[in-house]
């Protein structure tokens, strides 16, 4: 949140400078000049705008994918990364056991591995993805 106040307050202030400025140099141009101006400078300014708020996006897309807070990690030879737990308190995850039940639980016995798929598999980062087996008719596939 942090970073979407900070870019947040840094766009709004350049904004409003840039306004500022264009309403001066609107206001020395004849009708139509200014309403062209007006027009470049608007469609200008929303392009910055959405790119700005596109580059948070991404930026907190991966910095807190899947829950997990992306730091860096010079050690790991894959990403330069590690997902660090954000630390949630115990009345948190008791909620969540609450609300969603045997939704997320492991059955007995039964092998979380099987059905994880180490990110240094993937091909995107390199890796050649192992052969999958399952009932696609069913809906389930491990990997």
């Amino acid at each position: 949140a942090s970073s979407q106040r900070t870019v947040h307050g840094k766009l709004e202030a350049d904004l409003f400078k840039q306004v500022e400025y264009m309403d001066r140099v609107l206001a020395g141009l004849s009708d139509e000049d200014a309403v062209k101006q007006a027009t470049v400078f608007s469609e200008t300014v929303a392009q910055s705008v959405h790119e700005s708020w596109f580059e948070l996006y991404g930026e907190l897309f991966v910095t807190y994918v899947d829950g997990y807070k992306t730091e860096t990690d010079h050690d790991n030879q894959v990403c330069g990364c590690k997902k660090v737990e954000p630390g949630f308190s115990e009345s948190w995850k008791k909620r969540i056991v609450t609300e969603t039940g045997d939704h997320y639980k492991v059955p007995d016995g039964g092998d979380v591995g099987s059905v994880a798929i180490p990110k240094h598999h993937l091909p995107g980062v390199g890796g050649i993805p192992r052969p999958y087996r399952g009932d696609a008719a069913a809906g389930t596939v491990v990997v």
